[in-house]
């Protein structure tokens, strides 16, 4: 997946910031937060840029203990969440018949925490 056409697909300008974001978001499989971000962008310019990504449906907003989490629409999202340590993980969603589920949040225990207790 292209991030330059990706955003001319949904109409966005193309900007060197938003080719920034959009590339992360791209190579992750995992729902991510401003924290995940290696360049650490200003934090307004930042959320300004997801804003318009989120209204465009460009992506979703998990939102998890308060904090907001943003994943690639992908038509069929489902993430599993930790409940201990938070981190979030991109998994398959099984096609079911005669449903069209958009998204689906599995919160449980992942295995590095488990092996920890």
């Amino acid at each position: 997946m292209n991030a330059v056409k990706l955003l001319q697909k949904y109409k966005i300008n193309v900007t060197d910031l938003r080719l920034l974001i959009i590339d992360e978001f791209i190579k992750s499989k995992d729902a991510l937060c401003y924290d995940d971000f290696a360049s650490k962008m200003n934090k307004t310019t930042f959320y300004r840029n997801i804003e318009l990504f989120e209204s465009n449906n460009l992506l979703l907003k998990i939102e998890i203990n308060g904090k907001g989490y943003y994943k690639l629409n992908t038509g069929s999202n489902a993430l599993f969440v930790c409940d201990i340590c938070h981190h979030t993980k991109g998994i398959d969603l099984p096609k079911i018949d005669n449903l069209h589920i958009n998204s689906v949040l599995i919160k449980g225990v992942c295995d590095e925490c488990e092996e920890e207790e």
